[in-house]
């Protein structure tokens, strides 16, 4: 059932309806899926997730919930958003976490074709997204963001289709760079330059930081012959294509493509709207320094909006339990993610160096917007841990192989066996 649950699941990642009406105001399709995943969860997933599962996630879970308490005797009622939105929302994007986990953990070929297709499944609403931004039927296909001036695919949010096409443009890079199994020399220069000229477009600034975060530790661990090569080939097709689109197709874009993107990225009252939510956020903080005021207390109470930063949101909410809580699961994914690079075979290597890239890059887009529901956030961290399970079981079959004594021969003279030193 997975075989065809998780691809399909993958394929939906870049896809969200809005329904203002509704509890729940975006919709994503591919969480539908997970309910096909329950009756498999129940029976044979929840085991198979205790292999891989990080702690860090109960720690999540717990704070939480303990937000959702902490809510009720600040304000003495209950935040049905915070439930419907944040809390039930973090458990849907475990459970995906678990399905991904639990099907690409039996073998590393899963771990590669799973990889392989996201990159290309960016690529694709990438290519899509740029071609309705360049010939001006953003508002017609109701694709992008602000009448069509910033990408944002059918993902309605600017910042997370960023950070789905960043994160697969640093997989891609990074597995190119390595000469891995994964990509052919064409596809990884096609996929690299769509998905950079894509984050691009969606002028989200957060996406920059956290791209600019993966492409260094994507050139740090690449190989030199390869690097100026692909950088070059890379950073000329997308100036390129990008300053030929107003040009060309009459984009719908007012001024000239310097002019245009200098005005989307600086952007003043943006940043300036932001750093006071922080400003604010902190001051609330210091009145309830260690559980926090409450999940759902900034938008709900304080009037304060959106706090443009995960960890100043968790520290708000959740106090310094939460603000741990998260720097444990950054910290530990992280750590995973580097051991894999480190111990696995020469053929994972490519892989596993792209999962890392891409979840600083993801990590990196966390500082700047609340980046905890990010669905392709949990799908590369699943990889992690599929790929930490799979590298933990060779390192200890080589342990168990060393540590066999073989046996001596014994001698004309009845002496005592004695190990062979190898």
């Amino acid at each position: 059932m997975l075989s065809w649950l998780v691809p399909l699941w993958v394929f939906l990642l870049p896809i969200q309806f809005e329904w203002k009406d509704f509890i729940i105001p975006r919709f994503a399709p591919a969480d539908v899926l997970l309910i096909a995943y329950l009756p498999y969860f129940l029976s044979r997933g929840l085991t198979e997730t205790r292999r891989f599962w990080h702690n860090s996630l109960t720690a999540l879970i717990a704070c939480f919930l303990l937000g959702n308490v902490v809510f009720y005797f600040t304000t003495g009622k209950v935040s049905n958003w915070a439930i419907s939105n944040k809390t039930l929302g973090l458990l849907v994007v475990i459970l995906s976490y678990s399905m991904v986990g639990a099907y690409a953990s039996a073998g590393w070929d899963r771990i590669h074709r799973l990889t392989r297709w996201f990159v290309r499944v960016a690529t694709l609403h990438a290519l899509v997204a740029i071609l309705a931004f360049a010939l001006g039927l953003s508002a017609k296909l109701h694709i992008n963001y602000a009448g069509g001036l910033r990408l944002a695919g059918f993902l309605i949010d600017p910042n997370a289709f960023g950070g789905l096409l960043a994160a697969a443009f640093v997989i891609a890079l990074a597995i190119y760079f390595r000469r891995g199994p994964l990509y052919r020399p064409v596809e990884g220069v096609v996929s690299c330059s769509l998905l950079a000229i894509g984050t691009l477009l969606t002028f989200s600034r957060s996406c920059w930081l956290g791209l600019i975060a993966g492409t260094l530790v994507a050139f740090l661990v690449g190989r030199v012959s390869h690097r100026v090569v692909s950088a070059v080939v890379v950073l000329m097709l997308g100036l390129v294509v990008y300053f030929a689109v107003p040009t060309v197709v009459e984009s719908e874009a007012p001024e000239a493509a310097w002019k245009f993107t200098e005005h989307m990225a600086t952007r003043r009252v943006s940043i300036e709207g932001r750093m006071e939510h922080m400003d604010k956020g902190l001051k609330l903080f210091a009145e309830s320094p260690i559980w926090g005021k409450g999940l759902g207390y900034m938008s709900e109470v304080a009037r304060g909006g959106i706090v443009h930063n995960t960890f100043i949101w968790l520290l708000v909410e959740m106090g310094v339990l939460g603000a741990a809580a998260i720097i444990w699961f950054m910290v530990g994914h992280f750590r995973r993610a580097a051991f894999n690079v480190r111990h696995s075979r020469e053929a994972y290597s490519a892989v596993n160096t792209g999962l890392l890239c891409g979840f600083v890059t993801l990590a990196g887009l966390s500082a700047g917007i609340e980046a905890l529901n990010q669905r392709h956030w949990w799908f590369i961290i699943a990889l992690i841990s599929a790929s930490y399970l799979l590298t933990r079981t060779g390192e200890q079959a080589k342990a168990k192989v060393k540590a066999k004594v073989p046996a001596s021969t014994s001698s004309n003279c009845g002496q005592e066996r004695r190990p062979v030193v190898q």
